[in-house]
């Protein structure tokens, strides 16, 4: 019997030294339980609960008890800080089904009942987050915007607890290697009024290794800066912040412009986002939560694919992303003179011999069992021993391009936004890459001047986002019968590239 006491102390011993290896902080305690809860009983997913972690890290550092009077005079109390109605709200609640309101048990209990009643686009926002390190950024910030509905200038320190600290120390995730930098929500123009300022905001995140500068700034269509700012930041997520007091927007005269967002981290240089916008008389406003990784920002060093050219664009300009890719994969070429000439119209025959490059460089394969031997088809006006015989040919056999009538081809006649859309559709089609999906460009002011044989084509290529409509002064437009100039070619190749999922 006595061995047997000592024996019972000696496990219990044990036990009581391996418990006291696991024991948390009172705050570790509060987070152990809200993660579980997130986890098991709402079935969220770890970097779902992470992102909401974050959010609470922010708002009361894990303490249900923590409260505060807002900017409207309303308290606001607990773990999510719920304010005005919403506290009143949980205090009856817990009073009624005998919590302590100001406990974690309350507080979890009361969450459930909102996700499953008042708030439960929240819920369905948050079961459908990815379970990876950018879903537990996502998560922050739609929690934040969906469920909280706080300012947005808190965005990047949410996204920063929920990255670097709930998501590996909860969730057992790591950070993302993707050397990239991201961009989580702002306030998008498109087109403001004259002599009215625009604030900028939203967060910028990057993965792999710290921040050193995010840059905004503003510029013409021909990509001359009129304003901008480059403000230093540190550490893995920042906020634009009021960076409109450095870009002065409120100055600009009426006309089309864009902005860009560009970031800095050990791996280079990043656009975050690059968006057209207008200045006029007529305002409209687009508040949006969206994502953008940001594309590698070319050094114009002797990596620049088109650094031999005298006229190529800044390496922030809208069109430099676009002519590199072209370049860099072979499918355009640049003129006599040591130029790439990015404002100079593309003519059918240009368009028809990029496609047939692509066509050659990834190897597409018709599709069902389609023969690349059809009847070889020519026309009166493509001679032979030109850069595009062989291209127009290629493609009248099968069945990508038509002539003009007559049997002409016209190669040297520009190239309009209507035709590059149908010589896509039917390369997609006769290589099996998908041509489902239509947008509705009833909305546009020319909507009637679309030929009634690229009706499909175009809303096809508008749902595919590879063509844009263009917002003049307010007034949008599709622009079927305007040509397009090389570089915007160049910025449309790249996105059907990127569409066709070669690349």
């Amino acid at each position: 019997m006595k061995r047997k006491i000592i024996s019972l102390f000696l496990m219990l011993a044990v036990m009581l030294s391996a418990m006291a290896t696991v024991t948390y902080s009172a705050e570790t305690k509060i987070q152990r339980t809200v993660y579980n809860y997130l986890t098991k009983e709402l079935d969220l997913c770890p970097a779902a609960a992470a992102g909401i972690m974050g959010n609470i890290m922010v708002e009361c550092s894990f303490n249900p008890a923590a409260g505060h009077y807002d900017t409207n005079g309303l308290w606001s109390h607990g773990l999510m800080q719920w304010n005005g109605p919403r506290f009143e709200a949980l205090k009856s609640f817990c009073a009624k089904n005998g919590y302590d309101y100001n406990g974690v048990e309350g507080q979890l209990e009361w969450l459930k009942y909102e996700l499953n009643n008042t708030e439960r686009g929240a819920y369905r926002a948050m079961k459908n987050i990815p379970n990876t390190t950018e879903g537990a950024c996502r998560a922050a910030v739609v929690w934040a915007d969906e469920f909280e509905r706080c300012t947005k200038t808190s965005y990047a320190l949410r996204i920063f607890y929920a990255m670097n600290t709930f998501w590996p120390d909860y969730a057992g995730g790591s950070v993302s290697n993707t050397p990239g930098i991201y961009g989580y929500y702002y306030n998008v123009p498109e087109n403001i009024k004259c002599g009215e300022p625009l604030t900028l905001y939203g967060a910028i995140v990057s993965y792999s290794s710290e921040l050193k500068t995010i840059t905004a700034g503003v510029y013409t269509e021909s990509g001359e800066l009129l304003t901008g700012k480059t403000l230093p930041r540190t550490g893995l997520a920042g906020n634009i912040g009021q960076i409109d007091a450095f870009v002065v927007m409120n100055k600009l005269e009426r006309g089309n412009y864009y902005y860009t967002i560009t970031a800095s981290n050990a791996s280079g240089e990043y656009i975050v986002d690059r968006r057209s916008f207008t200045v006029s008389d007529n305002p409209t406003k687009a508040n949006l939560i969206y994502e953008s990784q940001g594309g590698v920002i070319c050094d114009f060093g002797a990596s620049c694919p088109g650094l031999a050219f005298s006229d190529m664009p800044s390496a922030v300009s809208w069109d430099h992303e676009g002519i590199d890719f072209v370049l860099k994969a072979g499918l355009f070429k640049g003129k006599p003179g040591g130029i790439f000439a990015p404002a100079e119209t593309m003519n059918r025959a240009m368009f028809v011999t990029v496609l047939e490059r692509m066509y050659q460089n990834y190897n597409f394969e018709a599709a069902n069992g389609g023969s690349e031997t059809a009847p070889d088809i020519s026309f009166i006006d493509v001679p032979d021993g030109q850069y595009y015989t062989d291209a127009v040919k290629w493609a009248a056999s099968n069945g990508i391009v038509d002539g003009v009538g007559e049997g002409r081809f016209a190669p040297e006649e520009s190239l309009t936004r209507a035709q590059l859309v149908t010589m896509m559709y039917r390369f997609a089609e006769k290589y099996g890459i998908s041509t489902d999906g239509a947008a509705d460009f009833s909305g546009f002011s020319d909507a009637s001047d679309v030929p009634d044989w690229a009706q499909i084509e175009m809303a096809w290529a508008l749902e595919a986002e590879l063509i844009r409509g263009n917002n003049d002064f307010g007034i949008l437009k599709i622009d079927p019968n305007a040509p397009a100039t090389r570089a915007q070619m160049a910025a449309i190749v790249q996105r059907f590239t990127a569409y066709t999922g070669v690349v």
